[in-house]
Order: C-alpha cells, then sequence, then structure tokens
C-alpha cells in the first residue's frame, strides 16, 4: 500500500514541494509543551490564518493508513490544535518534509515471512505536555 500520490497533493497544497527531505519526523530533542502556544490574544490572532489542523489532519490519516512511523509525532501535534504556536506548525511542517522524503515507503501484505528490520515505540518522558488535557494510547511500530 503506497500513497505517494497523496503526499505529493500535501506538499503541493502546503507549498513544501520544493522543502528539503528530512530524515526524521521530528527534530531529535524537541519537546512540544503548551509554554510553545500562544498567550498573548495578538500572537493568537496571528496563528489563526494558519492551515495546522488540516495538515495534522492530514498527517493523521497517513499515519493510520500507511505512515505508521509518523504516528507519535502526529499525535503528539494534534494535542495543540485548540492554540497553535510557531513551534507546532514548524514541527507539522517538518514532518512533512520526513514524509516527503519517505514518500516511495510501501506497506507490503502477504507474502513470504519478513526480518524484523526496525521497532519505534513512544517515549513518553520526552515530551513534556503538561497541562495538556488529552487522552493517548501506547503507540509501536515495526518495521519489517
Amino acid at each position: 500500500m503506497s500513497q505517494e500520490a497523496f503526499i505529493n497533493s500535501i506538499l503541493t497544497h502546503f507549498n513544501l514541494a520544493d522543502a528539503a527531505p528530512t530524515t526524521t519526523p521530528l527534530m531529535p530533542g524537541t519537546q512540544l509543551t503548551k509554554a510553545d502556544c500562544p498567550t498573548a490574544q495578538a500572537d493568537k490572532d496571528e496563528m489563526t490564518g494558519i492551515p495546522y489542523r488540516q495538515l495534522v489532519g492530514a498527517l493523521s490519516s497517513l499515519a493510520l493508513r500507511t505512515h505508521p512511523d509518523v504516528t507519535f509525532t502526529t499525535s503528539s501535534l494534534g494535542c495543540f490544535g485548540h492554540n497553535v504556536g510557531c513551534m507546532h506548525w514548524e514541527a507539522a511542517k517538518h514532518v512533512l518534509q520526513y514524509l516527503k522524503g519517505t514518500r516511495g515507503w510501501r506497506l507490503m501484505q502477504g507474502g513470504e515471512p519478513a526480518e524484523v528490520v526496525g521497532f519505534t515505540d513512544v517515549d513518553w518522558g520526552a515530551i513534556a505536555m503538561t497541562n495538556v488535557q488529552s487522552v493517548h494510547t501506547c503507540s509501536r511500530s515495526v518495521v519489517v
């Protein structure tokens, strides 16, 4: 299963078709927190026109269907849709740049038993989402 055409359309829609691909879904060491949310009304108003929820929705769709490698980051980004800050917007675009570099990856079903070549696990300790009310589930991905 592949969603390469969908990724290309999202890249075009968000004007990132010419952006350089990245090698990780989230920059190492990035911590998305409530402290990154704007508090001044002028800052909130500035972020109102940013299509953050639209991008996170598209990323969630990809995470659910063919890219479990972005599930953790996308889930974390979803916690800030009510009051998005510049850091959250930049992180969401970073995920899209990562998908640009991995858009040729496909999920395959059936065939011969495959050897596990990679494993990811959630690291809740790396993200300090204080005072964010949400329900999280543990997310694990196996790459074969």
